[in-house]
């Protein structure tokens, strides 16, 4: 909807000026408007100038903003400044954007200041635009010109949109290539992807450009390809991950933590086992669990773990976490962890796999350690998909690095195992 102006024509000393001519021009460029309009929606052009009555009135319909109006009668003239219309009052049609003056020249060269033209006189044959470097308000916009080429491809940088103020001719261009700097205005290479009507001259039009994102590797507005490392070729279209997308393959594979398992968790060895022990600190009153590891006597517990259906059915490794109490010299301790997997309808009655060790050195009393992580351990057994895998830990003090003459206080294990898969699907 656009806004209405009307008022009385008259000289300075306020007498009526019957007849006169009435222009309309923008007060930002000093251009007169195209045309004026007798209704609100635009449709009914009046022309611009415009006569006033008998009685000197005039009235017309336009976008709301700031304009100069120039009466003529004769040999007497007035010119009225700043003429807000519409814009405290009326409900306009604002198009949020930077204002350019259009030009019907067509040639490739500087359109001048706060001007725009395009290369072809019928919209849908436009493959270029003109903007000079400084827009309507006189600012230097060249440095945003400049950035349209900075996404997307060379065969789509982003969406140019120019728009009259009145909302009711529009041009849409996909824009294409390189920003080309003309000295002293833009060359924009352009791709006409809609328009309606056909832009008068010094209408004053709205430029609006979305950019795309950026192509290229890894970047989630590329294109989608299985090979092109975007997000977008992760998966199908239900966002399931594809096996066979490239870089997606990989995503949450490899490495990684299994599970920490607390000395509470674990079953002391009816045969040789260590003893179950809980120290309150001294000061601060922390409760320790802890299974307590002879120093002459090996001493096992063990703990079971279902593995997950994307474990790769090999190696795994652990980390131990342990403490001692006071002791005064010798402070090496060994770990040992092995494990043995059961499928459905297997017996539990079987040997473990070879074992592999952790030996680290204490020292003070009460402070938690945590061993280097061991090599690979091959289960025992026959891995297969979701099997139940039995862990049992050892301290073995008859190693020649298991020095420590007190009891060793097991804390928890943390064991690692390798993926090859991203789900469990």
């Amino acid at each position: 909807m656009l806004a209405r102006y009307q008022f009385a024509v008259t000289d300075s000393a306020g007498n009526i000026l019957p007849g006169a001519s009435v222009d309309v021009r923008a007060e930002t460029t000093g251009a007169p408007l195209a045309a004026l309009y007798s209704d609100r929606a635009g449709t009914v052009s009046l022309g611009n100038p415009i006569i006033a009555d008998s009685e000197g009135f005039v009235y017309f319909h336009v976008v709301g903003g700031a304009y100069k109006i120039v009466a003529t009668s004769g040999s007497a003239s007035r010119t009225w400044r700043y003429v807000g219309i519409g814009l405290t009052s009326e409900s306009d049609a604002l198009i949020a954007g930077v204002a350019y003056v259009f030009s019907t020249a067509a040639a490739a060269a500087d359109p001048g200041a706060g001007y725009l033209r395009l290369n072809n006189a019928t919209p849908a044959s436009v493959t270029a635009v003109y903007l000079d470097n400084l827009a309507v308000s006189t600012a230097d916009v060249s440095a945003w010109l400049d950035t349209w080429d900075d996404g997307g491809s060379t065969a789509d940088r982003g969406v140019l949109i120019l728009q009259n103020s009145a909302g009711t001719k529009l041009f849409i261009g996909k824009v294409t290539g390189s920003v080309v700097d003309s000295t002293g205005y833009r060359t924009i290479t352009v791709s006409h992807t809609a328009s309606v009507g056909a832009f008068d001259a010094n209408e004053t039009l709205q430029v609006i450009f979305c950019r795309a994102g950026v192509d290229g590797t890894g970047d989630v507005n590329g294109p989608a390809s299985a090979t092109s490392g975007n997000l977008a070729s992760f998966g199908d279209t239900t966002g399931k991950l594809l096996a066979d997308s490239g870089i997606a393959a990989t995503v949450g594979q490899g490495k990684q933590i299994l599970a920490w398992v607390p000395a509470g968790a674990m079953i002391a060895n009816t045969t040789n086992g260590p003893a179950s022990v809980s120290a309150e600190m001294t000061t601060n009153k922390n409760m320790v669990k802890s299974l307590d590891f002879d120093a002459t006597t090996s001493e096992s517990a063990q703990f079971s773990v279902r593995m997950p259906k994307k474990w790769n059915e090999s190696t795994i490794t652990f980390v131990p976490v342990w403490t001692h109490a006071a002791t005064t010299t010798n402070f090496g301790v060994v770990w040992e962890l092995s494990g043995v997997a059961t499928s459905n309808d297997d017996t539990l009655d079987v040997a473990f796999g070879t074992g592999q060790q952790s030996a680290d050195t204490g020292g003070t009393t009460y402070d938690q350690y945590s061993g280097p992580e061991s090599s690979a351990i091959t289960i025992g057994g026959t891995p297969a998909e979701l099997d139940v895998v039995n862990f049992r830990i050892a301290r073995l003090p008859a190693d020649g690095a298991d020095t420590m003459a007190i009891d060793a206080k097991l804390i928890g294990v943390t064991v690692y195992y390798t993926t090859n898969a991203v789900t469990e699907a």
